[in-house]
Order: structure tokens, then sequence, then C-alpha cells
């Protein structure tokens, strides 16, 4: 190997360096440069709020009573639980991120241990949160299609992803109340804050 061809190979490998370098920095900036929109910034202690009472929920009914269901055609309270982490996971997916992965089957939660579930629950919360933060302003106003009932924004989407929530959260509530226990009281947020 001659003097031209080692100097023309440390060219190539800075320039491949340099492109790399560029990349990585483009990539990151986009997934971490992008500044949060107002609506994040507002909704996300929202959402931290809804994680936050709803594992609180999960963790209020004991795990001897995760199979219980107030008549034999109604989902029992495990399945409560699992059904809002799958829909945490499939609404962002096919209607507001418009992935339409082939996951759509929700996790059979019949075996799974209360700790389980609420582990399963804190991870499609958390895969929620780093979906919301990655929505521009743009991405927010972008109509999609929503389910037969026409079209609707991305930021609605989200916010009927919460509302869902709050639906099955407050059936899991009942549920707790009909296995004679107290379920956990409500606490609201204030500045951005969960009060006391």
């Amino acid at each position: 190997m001659n003097i031209y061809h080692i100097r023309y190979s440390s060219e190539r490998l800075l320039a491949y360096h340099n492109f790399v370098a560029i990349v990585l920095f483009f990539s990151f900036y986009t997934t971490y440069g992008q500044r949060e929109t107002d609506f994040v910034r507002e909704f996300l202690p929202i959402w931290d709020s809804q994680e936050f009472l709803t594992i609180r929920v999960a963790k209020a009914m004991p795990d001897s009573l995760y199979s219980f269901r107030p008549t034999p055609e109604m989902r029992s309270f495990a399945e409560q639980m699992g059904h809002i982490a799958h829909t945490i996971d499939w609404m962002f997916e096919h209607v507001v991120l418009q992935r339409k992965s082939g996951k759509t089957r929700p996790l059979d939660v019949t075996d799974m241990s209360k700790d389980e579930i609420v582990e399963y629950l804190r991870s499609a919360f958390q895969r929620g949160r780093t979906n919301i933060r990655s929505l521009s302003e743009n991405d927010l106003e972008l109509t999609v299609p929503f389910f037969d009932s026409g079209h609707l924004t991305k930021k609605f989407g989200v916010l009927s992803i919460h509302d869902h929530i709050t639906n099955h959260k407050a059936k899991a509530n009942l549920y707790i109340r009909l296995c004679g226990l107290v379920p956990p009281r409500s606490t609201y947020l204030t500045n951005g804050r969960l009060a006391k």
C-alpha cells in the first residue's frame, strides 16, 4: 500500500465519521431538541396525575380480588386495568400516530399477578408520555380518521385517550366499592402539582 492509498483511506474515514456525527446530531435534535408545545407543557402534568391516580386504584384492589367481576359478562378488575393499558398503546399507535401496527389484540392479563398488571399500566403511561412529548404544534392540529365517527385532530385524540382512562378508572373504583373496600381518594392538580 502506498502513501496515496493511506491518505485517501483516512480522508474517506474522516468523511464517513463527519457524516455519522451530523446524522446523529440531527436525530438527537429532532427527538430531544424539539421545543415542547404549550399544549404538551400544560397537558403533561394532567397525564402524570392520571397515571398516579390510576396506579393508586390498581394498587388499592387486593391481588386476591383482581378476578372479581360484578356480573359474568363484565370485565374483571384485572381486565379493566389491562384494558386501560392496552388502549393507551392502541389509541396512540392507531389514531394519534397513525402507525397501524399489527398489535391489535390486548394482552391477556388473566394469568398476570397484580404487580405485573401495575407494571403493564405504568409502562403504557410512560410510552404515552413519550408519544405526547413527540407531538409538534403541526402534529397536534393534523386531522386523522377516528373509528366510524369521522375525523378529529391529534390533540383531540390525546384528550380522548385521557377521557377513556377516566371512564375505566371510575368503573374500577366501583369494583373496589362492590368488594366492600374504600377506593383511594382522588387528588387534584393545583398549579401543575398534585394536591395533598
